[in-house]
């Protein structure tokens, strides 16, 4: 017998956690619905739970995505389950991947549920995915899943890229900037200064103090660095608590420049993974538990689950999400409408879709505005530099 940790919802719609003994993950799983308890997330005990919404990596995602590419085109083609990952672990045999895919293939032919195999490999398939799989082996659809999360996928990687090309042009401009200044202060205005000292005239006030900054720079850089280094990593070590991510997202929905961003990226994601969630057949209480948790802010979670628990109860659902305040006006009117024409896969589609192109436009509107403030203040601190070099230079040369 094998110890499985769980976490389930109840007939009232209440979370519970706990764990039970079986021989397998499916006999576990089976003894919680005979409880009446709906499982939504199952491990063996030695397993973490919160492996499922861990962070995975770029490549490991790059994979998963090819993974899913091969699936989709071979089970529309009507090929067996198991030979579509028999061939999918056979293209991707040069990938880490291949090994997780074989992996699959054998646990499927040994009678395991596709979904139960992915809940295993928690390194690359998450929460999301592997929900999508096991509501879509329940109804019969699976090759439809993987349009579905391919389709997700897709858009998902298209925003991230605009996004990246946005930022790519600031980002180096920053950087270049940065290094410039660094190199300005700690290598040549400490020669500069030797002879501007051993000149013995009274040194202008910018003078002295570019002196006393680079003196700094020079004698004191490995703080520097530990300091930025401290406040560039800070929010992420803060968020390995969970006190510590309350605190960091519920800043970033604070913050008056912040909070637009924030709010529009969260609801966005939250929004296009509640579509894709409903449109694989998932039931809206169970789907919003998914997607609050993946919307990336635990603020934003929890009033998701304020209001799962209002539809639990018989609640609408705009009418929840409009008592979190977390939601724009015009989206909850959305999902009022999507509610009454039993549309909300559309709606939560047209919200997402709507967000990111707010989000997007931001974006740019800021950058716009970024650039030129970046090249303004690089040119303040170098103007500030060569002033404070020329003046004693020029002070030397009326003394003489």
């Amino acid at each position: 017998m094998t110890a499985f940790r769980y976490r389930a919802l109840t007939a009232d719609g209440k979370k519970t956690a706990g764990s039970v003994d079986a021989a397998n993950r499916r006999e576990a799983t089976q003894a919680l619905r005979d409880q009446g308890l709906h499982v939504t997330t199952i491990e063996e005990a030695g397993a973490s739970l919160a492996a499922g919404l861990a962070r995975i990596s770029r490549r490991r995602s790059e994979e998963t995505y090819l993974f899913t590419s091969h699936m989709r085109r071979l089970l529309r083609a009507r090929l067996p389950l198991v030979e579509a990952l028999d061939a999918t672990a056979s293209e991707l045999a040069s990938l880490p991947m291949g090994a997780v895919v074989a992996r699959l293939r054998d646990k499927v032919s040994g009678g395991a549920a596709l979904f139960e195999a992915l809940a295993q490999e928690r390194e690359y398939f998450d929460d999301l995915y592997v929900a999508m799989i096991q509501t879509a082996q329940a109804s019969g659809n699976l090759a439809a899943a993987f349009d579905n999360i391919h389709q997700y996928a897709s858009n998902r990687r298209d925003f991230r890229r605009r996004l990246n090309s946005a930022l790519a042009y600031p980002v180096v401009l920053v950087v270049v900037a940065v290094l410039a200044i660094l190199f300005l202060v700690s290598f040549v205005v400490p020669r500069i200064s030797q002879t501007l000292l051993s000149a013995k005239i009274e040194l202008p006030f910018v003078t002295r103090v570019l002196i006393a900054v680079s003196a700094v720079a020079g004698g004191y850089w490995y703080v520097i660095v530990a300091v930025l280094l401290v406040v560039a990593f800070s929010p992420r070590m803060l968020r390995a608590t969970q006190a510590g991510r309350r605190l960091v997202d519920r800043t970033l929905i604070s913050i008056p420049v912040v909070k637009r961003f924030a709010m529009s990226a969260t609801v966005a994601r939250f929004a296009r993974t509640f579509s894709v969630l409903l449109g694989t057949g998932l039931r809206v209480a169970d789907a919003l538990d998914i997607a609050g948790r993946v919307s990336g802010n635990s603020v934003f979670d929890a009033a998701v689950s304020q209001a799962r628990l209002r539809i639990m109860s018989g609640g609408e659902l705009a009418g929840a999400l409009a008592e979190s305040g977390l939601f724009p006006g015009y989206a909850i009117q959305v999902v009022g409408v999507g509610e009454r024409t039993g549309t909300l896969t559309d709606s939560f589609a047209e919200i997402a879709k709507a967000e990111e192109e707010d989000l997007q436009a931001a974006t740019d509107r800021f950058l716009t505005f970024l650039e030129p403030a970046i090249i303004v203040v690089m040119a303040g601190v170098v103007g500030f530099i060569v002033a404070s070099v020329l003046l004693p230079i020029l002070r030397m040369s009326s003394i003489q």
